[in-house]
């Protein structure tokens, strides 16, 4: 599970999640999209608004990063075929 699906599983906007953690909108954006992680001292505040182990948190965060990184290397193989075939 992804950070993403996380959060539209139990239905909570960015922003309430900024607000609470502490951090701008834009954070959690790029927690959302698996562009950055939060520090250890963050992912226990993720954890506990959201009633889950800092375990469970990480690897949450993990798998958007992957995710993110899965995603960016098919865009980048797709422009790279476009490139050999133009």
């Amino acid at each position: 599970m992804t950070f993403k699906e996380l959060i539209e599983q139990r239905g909570i906007k960015q922003t309430f999640i900024a607000r609470k953690i502490g951090v701008s909108n834009s954070t959690v954006t790029a927690w959302v999209k698996g562009i950055s992680t939060p520090d250890l001292a963050t992912i226990d505040k993720v954890a506990k608004l959201f009633g889950i182990s800092s375990g469970d948190a990480a690897e949450i965060f993990l798998a958007s990063r992957l995710s993110n990184r899965k995603d960016g290397n098919a865009e980048m193989k797709g422009e790279a075929r476009n490139a050999v075939a133009g």
